[in-house]
Order: structure tokens, then sequence, then C-alpha cells
């Protein structure tokens, strides 16, 4: 169930009983899918995901473990596992991303998202794009392998606790 506000759908949906996912979209025609980087949100793309609406089916999704969606049940978070669980989830929702954009962590999703795509369908390598902004290619290494991933489990405890959200996957029809 999507709830619009301002020309965005926001839902919260339940693909498993054990995940629940934070989606924003707007616009129509291609589909392309926005992925925040490491600490972020969906908010990552407020300001550019209208301007891009004008083209485009625009996807923006909250990783797992960050925003409102629920972390990954199955493991740990690795590239391949939320790239699959992504591309589950769009697949899901019936969706087929022409385009895949990425900042910083997200844009290794996305590089993985399409190299995946292609390797099970490899007409897709002259249709598909990747727009990779600050890419970080490389794990992270020292510290911030572990300070990263705490900030934000700590930002999304505060946002969950500070937040008015209701999730609508409970609301009555």
């Amino acid at each position: 169930r999507y709830i619009s506000v301002t020309g965005v759908q926001t839902c919260a949906l339940p693909i498993s009983p054990a995940m629940r996912w934070h989606v924003q979209r707007m616009g129509t025609g291609p589909v392309l899918v926005l992925i925040h980087g490491t600490g972020a949100s969906t908010h990552t793309w407020r300001d550019v995901m209208p301007l891009l609406a004008e083209r485009y089916s625009v996807v923006a999704v909250d990783l797992p473990g960050h925003g409102f969606s629920d972390p990954l049940r199955h493991g740990v978070a690795s590239l391949p596992a939320v790239a699959q669980a992504l591309r589950d989830l769009l697949t899901q929702l019936k969706l087929a991303p022409t385009v895949w954009m990425g900042h910083s962590a997200g844009a290794a999703i996305a590089a993985r998202c399409c190299m995946d795509e292609v390797a099970l369908e490899p007409s897709l390598s002259s249709r598909l794009r990747l727009l990779a902004i600050n890419p970080a290619w490389l794990p992270l290494s020292g510290a911030s392998q572990w300070l990263f991933p705490l900030a934000a489990w700590l930002d999304r405890k505060s946002t969950r606790l500070n937040s008015s959200h209701t999730d609508i996957s409970r609301m009555p029809s």
C-alpha cells in the first residue's frame, strides 16, 4: 500500500514475514533506482528525486537496517546479500530498472545489481545504465568499518523512537 504526499508515494512493504522495506516512488517512465550510502536513507535523494521524476519512474529504497527498513534477518549484510535482497524486492514490485544510481556504498550495491542482472540475462548489458556518485568500491577499513554501521544502527533506533511514522502495512484496507 502506498501513501501519496505531494507526488511522492511512500510505503512500508512487508515482502516476507522477516523483513519490511521502506520505498518511495515518484514519476513515470523508465525505472530508475536510487540507492543511498552507508548510514543514510531515502532522504539522501530528497532534492534530486523530483527532478529525475520528470523523465523516470524513480524508486528510492531504504537499504536493510537503514531508515525505516528492517535489517536482513538471514545473516550479515554483505554486498551480494544486500544486492540480492534489493533485486528480490524489485521483482516482487514487478519493476525492471533501466538505470541504477548509487551514492558511496550504494554505488557498489548498484554495480553488483547490474552485474547480477547481466549475468542472468546478457542482452541487458546494452540497456542497463549505472550512475555512481562518489563510489565506495572497496570495503571500509580500520575503525570506520565498525563506527559507520554502529552510527547507522544508532540513527535508525533514534529515528524509530522519535518518529511519528505509522507502519502502513498494518493499516486496515
